[in-house]
C-alpha cells in the first residue's frame, strides 16, 4: 500500500495537466478577495501548495512578499519549481521558498506569517482541526487565513 504522499509524487505532472486547471479559478478568486483585505502581506504561507497555483499567483499579486509553498509531496514541489522558473525572473523566484511538510505539523515558528492560504487541501488532511490550529499558530496576531475546500470547517 502506498501513502497519499507517494501517490501525489507519482501523479504530480498529470495533476498539473488535468486537475490543477479545474481548481485554479477558485484559487485565484480566493487571492483576489484576500488582497483587498491584506494588501501589505510580507510573508505568505500556501499550505498544500501542490503544483503551486496559489503560491505563484501570490508572488504576482504581492510583489514585496516572501511566499512559502508547503507540501508533503516533493513531486508536487518539483512541478511548482519548474512552473516558477518558466514564469518568473530570478528576483521574483528568490521570494519563493518551497518546503516539504504537512499541514498538521507546520515547520514554522509561532506568529511567523501574515497570511495563510490553502486551496482544496483541507478535505485531504486526516486531522483538519489540527491543521487549522497550526495555521492559526503560525499567523501573526493580525494575520488572516483564507482557504477553499469542499468541506465545512470543523
Amino acid at each position: 500500500m502506498t501513502t497519499m504522499t507517494e501517490r501525489f509524487d507519482r501523479a504530480a505532472a498529470r495533476y498539473e495537466h488535468w486537475w490543477a486547471p479545474v481548481l485554479a479559478p477558485s484559487a485565484r478568486r480566493l487571492l483576489d478577495d484576500l488582497i483587498a483585505i491584506v494588501p501589505a502581506a510580507r510573508r505568505i504561507l500556501d499550505v498544500g501548495t501542490g503544483t503551486g497555483t496559489l503560491a505563484l499567483e501570490a508572488l504576482a499579486r504581492w510583489p514585496g512578499a516572501e511566499v512559502v509553498g508547503l507540501d508533503g509531496s516533493t513531486g508536487m514541489l518539483d512541478v511548482t519549481a519548474e512552473r516558477a522558473a518558466a514564469r518568473f525572473d530570478s528576483s521574483t523566484r528568490d521570494r519563493l521558498r518551497l518546503v516539504s511538510g504537512l499541514a498538521e505539523r507546520l515547520p514554522f515558528p509561532d506568529e511567523a506569517v501574515d497570511l495563510v492560504v490553502s486551496s482544496f487541501v483541507l478535505q485531504l488532511v486526516p486531522h483538519r482541526g489540527r491543521a487549522l490550529r497550526e495555521a492559526y499558530r503560525v499567523l501573526r496576531p493580525d494575520g488572516w487565513l483564507g482557504y477553499v475546500t469542499w468541506l465545512e470547517a470543523p
